[in-house]
């Protein structure tokens, strides 16, 4: 990895670099610890939620706020509603998972999914949350990547929309000065984007990019 920080074209910011190191390293005070719950079991639904909890974090009430979003994020109460008004289909099943794209002293990335299973179809929902550590505030993606990140990332959009009739996105969010938030992942060798849920909530579709591509 420390190869790959002192070839890229673009400089990386001092923030990735470090980060990059830290996670080379595997120095971290964080742990991530798998948690799961049944919320529902019966004819209509099976709602099955695995979901990620931070420990380590020292100041109690950041980790009570992050801990509390990363459990609710996927929004199930809400569907587990939908799906009990949907009982004259065949049953629902809502399955939460997640992975851990990153981790390290200095931040954290989770992609939380959820799968939704009904009537023969199957939809699957994205959901990152990447974090600044010890603060937990969501970065935006000039601090990780350089200034001119969007930028650089417009014609890749670009190209990944051309490739398949229907893929969308929100190119306004890509301008600086943008209001839209960018939802993102960012592991030791990749950003992930989440094209069209640009200052949304949930994702449907995905978009990996290789840093050493981005850097090109």
């Amino acid at each position: 990895m420390v190869f790959l920080i002192s070839t890229m074209k673009h400089r990386l910011s001092p923030f990735l670099a470090a980060m990059l190191l830290f996670a080379c390293q595997n120095k971290t005070p964080y742990k991530i610890i798998p948690q799961e719950r049944t919320l529902l079991d019966d004819e209509h639904c099976l709602v099955v939620h695995s979901y990620p909890e931070i420990r380590g974090i020292r100041d109690s009430m950041t980790a009570i706020g992050i801990n509390q979003y990363l459990r609710e994020a996927l929004q199930l109460k809400r569907r587990i509603i939908s799906c009990l008004d949907d009982s004259l289909g065949e049953r629902t099943v809502l399955l939460g998972d997640y992975s851990v794209q990153q981790i390290s002293a200095e931040f954290i990335s989770l992609e939380l999914r959820l799968s939704a299973q009904n009537r023969g179809q199957k939809q699957v929902y994205f959901f990152p949350a990447s974090f600044n550590m010890p603060e937990a505030y969501n970065p935006p993606l000039e601090l990780l990547l350089g200034e001119d990140i969007l930028v650089r990332l417009r014609p890749l959009l670009e190209n990944w929309k051309a490739q398949e009739p229907g893929r969308n996105y929100n190119q306004y969010a890509y301008y600086s000065g943008s209001n839209y938030a960018i939802p993102f992942c960012l592991s030791a060798d990749s950003l992930i984007l989440y094209p069209g849920a640009e200052g949304e909530l949930l994702a449907t579709q995905r978009l990996s990019i290789a840093l050493d591509e981005l850097n090109e």
